[in-house]
This record gives structure tokens, C-alpha cells and sequence, in this order.
């Protein structure tokens, strides 16, 4: 990548292990996703981000590289349109993108993508084991402030985490769920792209939950054997340590408080397995090593 501001690269997996086939790195400016062989140890293919202001939020992989995932940072007019930033909350939208890895030529396709409220989107996790379905976003800004960001983008005491069952967005991508969106993208293939298929939530029940979380989360990660979703919130002085089991119980009983845009708010309390107190301020971002 001759320039760019790269961040977070992620190993293909196999099983949720490391399998030494490529490395993918972000470019965050562009926006755009590269992955690296490492069999040659260079860039083997870059693929450009529709409807993505800032792709810090990737990349990340599901556990046997299924899918590279990717969320915009910053919320943008979906589709792109010259309107007055007054306007956020009613007209900037965020997306999260599912790159595909095909098995057999290896290369990545822009599969699908998931429209989501304006708010500011960052690391992510995919699942394991009995969470492979699943993929794991942090946001922050839900207030959908615009300006003085520092005061009006941090007054909520809880954020979110954003719950994606990739699986079932499968399922719905097949059954037609899924809008055609003009957007022009490239990758370094002579098939310049005009079109990107996006899911809403609105309209395919069950793909998406949010799961609250303080404060201003900015990293999430899950634990080696798949049950446990540790997110880091900036502002936060404790680490919200989520429970797989109890957010398939919380979805299952409907334990519910609220929505937005489609998507349902899990209760807290039906999710949290417990806190880390006193980590210190601000856990920015929370990593497992290797033994959980």
C-alpha cells in the first residue's frame, strides 16, 4: 500500500486460529482493505469501500476467514448526497461491510452490507465455537453529535455493542432481502464495481441486537472458547464482560429495551456476566491472549 494510515492487521484463521495464509490491513483514509500473502510477503489484492467514511473499524475475520469484515468510522449521507450536516440524525447512516473470501481463487468480493445508524463504529471480534455465527462490533457517538464532539458525543452513560449474525444475513442476502445501491468501487482487477447489495435491519428481523455498554467503547474481543464478549469503553471504569449464553436467553425471552432503527437494545443486566472494576480510566481496547 504506497499510502495510506494502516491500522489493526488480522491474520486469515482457520478454526480461530492463525493459519499463516495472508495478512489483512486496513487502509483507514481511503477507504480500503488489502491482503498481503505471505507465501511472497506482498500485496496480492486491494479492494476500495463504498458508502465508508473512515475505515478504522477493520479489518477483522470470522473464524475460518469466511468473511473480512469492516465498519465506518464516521456516518455519511447513504446514498451520497449534498445535505446539510444540521440534518445527521435524519440523513448520515453507517455501514458495516462483509468482504468474502472465496475458498477456491482466494480472492475477496464485497459481498453484502448492513446499514446502521449514524453512529461512530470501531473494532470488532468475530465469534467461536458456539458464537461462530456471530460478529462483534463496538460504537460510540450515540447521541449522533456533529459538533464539539469531546462534550456532545460522550453525554450517555452506556453505548453499544453491536451483535451481527452473519449467518442469518447470509440467509436473508439469498432470499432477496437485500437493496441494490449505486456505488462505484475498484480493485485491482479490470471490473470497476457500480453496485453494492445492503441489508437494513428493518427488514430482516433477528440479524441484529445492541448490546449496552459504557462508555464510549472502542475495542471488543471474545474470549478463546466463545462465550465471553469484553468490550473496552474509553470513558469507562469498568470492563462490561458479556455473556453469550445470556444474550441468546435475553433475544430468546425478548428481554428488550427499546430500539432503534429496526435494531432491538438488549437490557443490560440480561446480558452482562459481570464488570472488571477499577482497570483503570479509559480501557481502550481489550485483547485475550492466548489461553483466554
Amino acid at each position: 500500500i504506497p499510502w495510506d494510515d494502516s491500522h489493526h492487521p488480522e491474520f486469515s484463521m482457520t478454526d480461530g486460529v492463525p493459519d499463516g495464509r495472508f495478512i489483512f490491513i486496513n487502509g483507514n483514509n481511503t477507504p480500503r482493505v488489502a491482503k498481503i500473502d505471505l507465501k511472497e510477503f506482498e500485496t496480492a489484492e486491494i479492494i476500495e469501500i463504498p458508502n465508508s467514511a473512515g475505515n478504522h473499524a477493520s479489518p477483522f475475520v470470522t473464524e475460518n476467514t469466511e468473511y473480512i469484515v469492516a465498519s465506518t468510522r464516521f456516518s455519511l449521507p447513504i446514498p451520497q448526497n449534498d445535505v446539510p450536516i444540521s440534518s445527521y440524525k435524519e440523513n448520515f447512516k453507517g455501514t458495516i461491510s462483509f468482504i468474502k473470501l472465496d475458498p477456491k481463487t482466494e480472492k475477496m468480493n464485497l459481498e453484502f452490507q448492513i446499514i446502521v445508524p449514524g453512529f461512530n463504529y470501531d473494532l470488532a471480534h468475530a465469534g467461536k465455537g458456539p458464537s461462530h455465527d456471530w460478529a462483534f462490533f463496538t460504537s460510540y457517538n450515540s447521541e449522533q453529535a456533529n459538533s464539539l464532539l469531546e462534550i456532545n458525543a460522550s453525554k450517555n452513560d452506556k453505548d453499544f455493542v453491536a451483535a451481527v449474525n452473519w449467518k442469518l444475513a447470509e440467509k436473508y442476502l439469498k432470499e432477496g432481502k437485500a437493496k441494490t445501491y449505486d456505488a462505484e468501487y475498484d480493485r485491482n482487477y479490470v471490473d470497476n464495481k457500480t453496485q453494492v447489495k445492503v441489508l437494513d435491519p428493518k427488514d430482516c428481523p433477528g440479524m441484529m441486537y445492541y448490546l449496552p455498554t459504557p462508555k464510549s467503547p472502542h475495542g471488543v474481543d471474545v474470549d478463546p472458547t466463545g462465550e465471553y464478549i469484553v468490550a473496552g469503553g474509553k470513558l469507562a471504569t469498568v470492563i462490561p464482560v458479556h455473556s453469550f449464553t445470556k444474550m441468546m436467553k435475553a433475544i430468546e425471552d425478548k428481554q428488550f429495551d427499546g430500539e432503534i432503527a429496526g435494531i432491538p437494545i438488549l437490557k443490560y443486566d440480561a446480558v452482562v456476566a459481570g464488570e472488571v472494576k477499577d482497570p483503570g480510566l479509559g480501557p481502550l481496547h481489550t485483547e485475550f491472549d492466548g489461553n483466554g
